[in-house]
């Protein structure tokens, strides 16, 4: 999908928001490339689903229609969906972009035409392998000035809280795992992405 903003690509397995391209912004390594937000060098990714077996970030996802995806001159919005189907029940996941927006709506909508009830709950998730960009900044990094990439959470209980990533992998984080309100993101250097 292409904005006034930025390049995005979902991938079909998942439905997962797997690379953002920042138009906008330019990388601090080569000034002639646009800034990578999201992408496949740190697994870091947006993934999204319902509980269910098969209608998850693992599931394959069929696009209800064929692109090129690209907001149009004169639009303000455009949206994209993907769908997957299990035993009756259909899921439709549709990212929605809007003109001058960084923001990216994902809405689940669940239509269940089998016999059995279905009560799934969505998830959302940010997933990245923790470690800084290979561009950063050495000769700040050797006066100690380092900005932090890890994710970070908010909840009215725990307020703001730094997650380091080399934490999560030891089980060694005191972090709220379940709210009903808050937010979850990654932070790396100047820029954020969060579930809200």
């Amino acid at each position: 999908m292409t904005t006034d903003l930025m390049i995005a690509e979902i991938d079909t397995l998942g439905a997962t928001l797997k690379r953002v391209e920042l138009l906008k912004h330019k990388d601090s390594a080569d000034p002639t490339k646009n800034f990578v937000l999201m992408g496949p060098e740190h697994h870091y990714e947006a993934q999204s689903g319902l509980t269910a077996e098969g209608l998850n970030h693992r599931a394959l996802w069929k696009p209800a229609a064929s692109g090129p995806f690209v907001l149009e001159p004169g639009k303000d919005s455009l949206e994209v969906t993907l769908v997957a189907s299990r035993d009756g029940v259909t899921v439709e996941k549709v990212y929605a972009f809007r003109r001058d927006s960084y923001v990216v709506d994902v809405v689940l909508r669940v239509r269940n035409a089998g016999a059995a009830a279905f009560t799934p709950f969505a998830y959302f998730q940010l997933t990245h392998d923790g470690k800084p960009s290979s561009d950063a900044n050495a000769v700040a990094q050797t006066f100690g000035a380092q900005s932090f990439t890890g994710f970070a959470t908010y909840s009215a209980e725990r307020k703001f809280e730094k997650v380091h990533p080399s934490d999560i992998d030891k089980d060694k984080v005191d972090m709220i795992k379940k709210a009903s309100d808050g937010w979850l993101a990654f932070v790396q250097h100047y820029f954020v992405s969060a579930w809200l």
